[in-house]
């Protein structure tokens, strides 16, 4: 009997070291088929590493710009990453280039203000030897290597045109939205050349220009300046402008919201689905659109030239075009969600 325990363990114990046996063999197979899986895969090497920092990680401009930035990036050999986006905590833009210069990026595409702490960081990277790039706003008194964008001047005088393409005298106020959290001159500039174009080529208009500030990085709070403004009815004015994305969109869902549609004139800033839609339907009159994909190109071609020649344009301005229900249909995006009225 006990002989025949004996057999039994010992052929247990066999089939037992045949299944690990053939465990692990398939095992080994399957490790070897990842591997060999990974080893065919294409990667691509890249020469450079450039960062683009924005204060706004999501906004659909800077994704447009970002999208430039990667394919002219690809066609030279630069890798382009958006620092600071889709993370879970959000980092201010001083933050993400202290990042940027510890890890020692080959250059910085950053949107530019004017505050001293940017100066001061800029400042940083150049003595690092990382070249930086600001795009959209610039950061005048610093020391950056070019700045991509438009003449703040005649962005102004783009939006005056506008105004006196279709205001009367019966119109007396033109509201202009600007940044309260930016210390840069560039909405000063802009306020400069309204001015002057309307006095100019608008003088047979009595139009009171005033200047609202609202808060650019607190969404909600622009949407309660705004809508505090059809909810005191004495302070309505005749126009509104709007030099952002954000700015924009708020303001066309308030005059739907209060019904005044026909009563308030927008004009606007970028040509997102939602503001090319409203133009559609008549209820923002035109918007100013940047081409935010050659804005990507450009601070690419910008940041190679520096890099391999060692110098660049200072100042490399872009155009503007405006969007009217002439136009719309070129710019019209299905894709995104649009405010119901």
């Amino acid at each position: 009997m006990k002989r025949k325990d004996g057999m039994f363990k010992i052929a247990l114990c066999i089939a037992l070291a045949i299944l690990l046996t053939i465990g692990c063999l398939a095992l080994w197979k399957l490790q070897m088929n990842r591997t060999i899986g990974t080893a065919d895969e294409a990667y691509t090497e890249y020469q450079y590493h450039y960062v683009l920092i924005t204060e706004d990680g999501n906004e659909t401009f800077w994704q447009s710009v970002y999208e430039g930035a990667v394919t002219r990036g690809d066609s030279i050999g630069a890798y382009v990453e958006r620092m600071g986006s889709n993370l879970a905590v959000d980092y201010s833009k001083e933050e993400l280039m202290e990042i940027a210069i510890a890890s020692g990026v080959d250059g910085i595409i950053l949107e530019g203000d004017e505050s001293e702490v940017q100066q001061e960081m800029i400042k940083k990277a150049v003595d690092a030897g990382i070249p930086v790039i600001t795009a959209l706003n610039d950061n005048y008194g610093s020391d950056r290597n070019a700045f991509v964008g438009i003449s703040d001047y005649d962005l102004g005088r783009e939006y005056a045109r506008q105004v006196i393409k279709f205001a009367t005298t019966q119109m007396d106020s033109v509201l202009i939205f600007v940044d309260a959290n930016s210390s840069s001159s560039g909405q000063n500039i802009v306020y400069d050349g309204f001015a002057d174009t309307l006095a100019n080529e608008g003088n047979h208009l009595q139009l009171d220009v005033v200047l609202q500030p609202v808060y650019s990085d607190d969404a909600f709070g622009t949407q309660e300046v705004i809508r505090n403004i059809f909810v005191n009815q004495t302070q309505i004015p005749d126009v509104m402008i709007c030099l952002n994305e954000t700015n924009t969109i708020s303001a066309y869902q308030a005059i739907v919201d209060y019904n005044m549609v026909g009563d308030v004139t927008i004009i606007g800033y970028y040509d997102s689905a939602t503001i090319m839609n409203a133009i559609e339907k008549g209820v923002i009159y035109s918007t100013v659109v940047v081409d935010a994909q050659q804005m990507g190109e450009l601070c690419i071609d910008a940041m190679n030239e520096y890099i391999t020649t060692g110098y660049v344009s200072d100042y490399i301005t872009m155009n503007v075009n405006v969007v009217n229900e002439k136009n719309v249909g070129d710019y019209v995006n299905e894709e995104e969600p649009e405010p119901e009225q």
